[in-house]
């Protein structure tokens, strides 16, 4: 499952953040970097990017079954982000780049140490 919230927060970095209108100028550097962090208390996966920034703080929770009474398709990526990691962290630290931290809790739950090595 955690692979599934690295895996969305990546595409969505890639499908909004670094969408380009005809007209617009290419970014000087489309990086996306992946920094993984894990101890046998937490797992913390830190994604940097250049892309226009956007701060997931500012987007409510989606409610689903709305979602799904209206038909939508889409928008439940960050939905399920929060959903499956412990805690979202956002921030912008000045130099151009965006950092996203996703953050889970090793100690609450039971963990094989095969699904450990593999991304869980």
């Amino acid at each position: 499952m955690i692979a599934l919230a690295v895996d969305e927060a990546v595409a969505n970095i890639i499908e909004h953040g670094y969408r380009r209108r005809p007209g617009d100028e290419a970014p000087d550097n489309e990086d996306i970097i992946v920094m993984v962090d894990i101890s046998a208390e937490r797992l913390e996966v830190t994604i940097r990017d250049s892309s226009a920034g956007f701060d997931p703080r500012d987007v409510a929770d989606v409610n689903v079954r709305e979602h799904i009474r209206t038909g939508r398709r889409g928008g439940l990526g960050l939905f399920m982000i929060r959903r499956i990691m412990d805690d979202v962290q956002y921030s912008a630290p000045g130099d151009g780049h965006n950092e996203l931290r996703l953050i889970k809790d090793l100690t609450t739950q039971r963990w094989p140490t095969a699904a450990l090595a593999q991304g869980g």
